[in-house]
């Protein structure tokens, strides 16, 4: 997708991403991963063409990023921040927000806060119309392993 505004938020963000599905990664990778999520979103949010949702996903994903650092009480800033821009926007978006939240609250090591968030995200996945966003979501709920 050309992006007139700025290559970089895609860019960083896909960049990141691939060093969010590597396994094994090294400090540097680690460091990097981190330092280009924070780019993408900050890209993002300086173009005049952004809305909630890509705010969303930037938000989403620098949580995410935190979750794999272990970094519970920054990816639980970032999943509130997700959860903030994900309102007004479909289920699928809202349904992530909570799955963020669950996810941060697991490594703050608190089960009840991650299950109640969990369980918003499993009642949103009806309201998910699009089968691969479905599916999607569906693999990312079970993941996290809670009994609900």
């Amino acid at each position: 997708m050309s992006d007139p505004h700025s290559p970089y938020s895609t860019t960083f963000f896909n960049e990141a991403w691939h060093l969010m599905e590597k396994g094994g990664r090294n400090a540097e990778e680690e460091r990097q991963m981190l330092a280009l999520a924070m780019a993408s979103y900050v890209h993002w949010t300086r173009r005049p063409d952004v809305t909630s949702k890509e705010k969303s996903i930037g938000c989403w994903q620098v949580s995410r990023v935190f979750c794999l650092l272990r970094e519970g009480t920054m990816a639980q800033k970032w999943a509130q921040g997700c959860l903030e821009y994900s309102h007004d926007l479909p289920a699928f978006y809202l349904a992530y927000a909570y799955e963020a939240l669950a996810r941060a609250e697991l490594i703050l090591g608190d089960s009840d806060s991650a299950r109640d968030h969990l369980q918003k995200a499993m009642a949103l996945l009806p309201s998910v119309t699009d089968e691969e966003e479905k599916k999607l979501l569906e693999q990312d709920l079970k993941a996290l392993a809670l009994p609900v």
